[in-house]
């Protein structure tokens, strides 16, 4: 009877660790489902600034020029619409306080890191505009109501580009550790036509947004996938006149808390169906401490208007950084 009994034991112990052995086969197969020719991927084994390597990057290799095309274009502007100087007077304050010059890097501009709280956007500040780290989402009912209500489309929209076989133009930025995949349907202002054509629920939902920022070079529409065992560096988006909101689509197979966002002297983390929104002007970033097993995690990074700034301030800095 012993003999019996140790032997049905083992036989369950045996069958146990067949199954967990074959869950893992299937997660990491799903987990690396992404990992495709098209991925352009570029790790670096130090990162210990926030600077990127792609040029086009306003954030981080454009922002003198796109700073020195805006003060001109503003002056035009202005011209054109003489009547109406003092509704852009806070912009035209604005600039005359704008630290950056001609020739410096990204450190200079930002400077040491700060300890505690702290808004620093590198290209465009707007003065005067009321500021938190993280928004109520009450301030963008709206805008959460339609993303909240349409998740399931949007998700669905996310599957097919996550799927090995879409011919989607996935993207992967720079981290010291890990992988960061981003899928845009909006780049800089600019729609990205391959993507938005593969995913036109979701840019027809997002367009219908009362506060979707889009027409300059600060709003973007993105999926964005970060793995287990990456490190998004902490850094300062480009403006204050932007809010970042992110809509959960996966977050992980087992713990989702392992991954979380950094902003300012807070930390945040992410429900599925649900909206974060935020200030990226004040340093942020990400780390996905969790393992394999623990799954990527993904948000539609939605671009909306700071509700601070005026229809006419709205109109002058599409105007003023319009889309390259």
């Amino acid at each position: 009877m012993f003999n019996y009994g140790l032997s049905v034991l083992c036989l369950i112990v045996v069958t146990l660790s067949f199954l967990a052995f074959g869950y893992w086969i299937l997660t990491y197969s799903f987990l690396r489902k992404n990992k495709k020719g098209d991925l352009k991927f570029n790790k670096k084994d130090h990162l210990d600034i926030t600077d990127c390597k792609n040029p086009s990057c306003v954030r981080c290799n454009l922002y003198s020029e796109v700073t020195q095309n805006a003060r001109t274009r503003l002056k035009k502007f202005i011209d054109m619409n003489i009547l109406y100087q003092r509704a852009y007077s806070r912009i035209e304050h604005s600039f005359s306080e704008n630290t950056l010059q001609s020739g410096s890097t990204s450190r200079e501009i930002l400077g040491p890191r700060l300890k505690g709280p702290s808004q620093n956007p590198n290209v465009f500040r707007l003065k005067s505009l009321p500021s938190s780290p993280v928004f109520d989402n009450e301030e963008f009912a709206m805008d959460i109501d339609i993303l909240k209500e349409n998740f399931d489309i949007i998700f669905s929209d996310f599957c097919k580009i996550h799927d090995e076989n879409c011919y989607g133009s996935w993207l992967q930025n720079d981290t010291p550790t890990g992988k960061w995949s981003v899928f845009h349907l909006v780049n800089q202002g600019k729609s990205v036509e391959q993507n938005t054509n593969i995913c036109k629920n979701t840019f027809s939902i997002v367009n219908t947004l009362p506060s979707l920022m889009c027409n300059n070079v600060f709003g973007n529409v993105v999926f964005s996938v970060v793995e287990p065992e990456t490190t998004i560096s902490e850094h300062y988006g480009p403006t204050n006149v932007r809010v970042r909101c992110h809509l959960g689509i996966v977050m992980g197979l087992v713990t989702p808390t392992s991954c979380s966002l950094s902003i300012s002297d807070g930390s945040r983390t992410w429900v599925r169906g649900e909206c974060l929104v935020f200030d990226d002007s004040y340093s942020h970033g990400v780390r996905h401490k969790g393992s394999l097993l623990d799954g990527f995690r993904a948000v539609l990074i939605v671009d909306l208007w700071h509700p601070g700034v005026t229809d006419e301030e709205k109109v002058a800095i599409d105007y003023m950084f319009a889309p390259r």
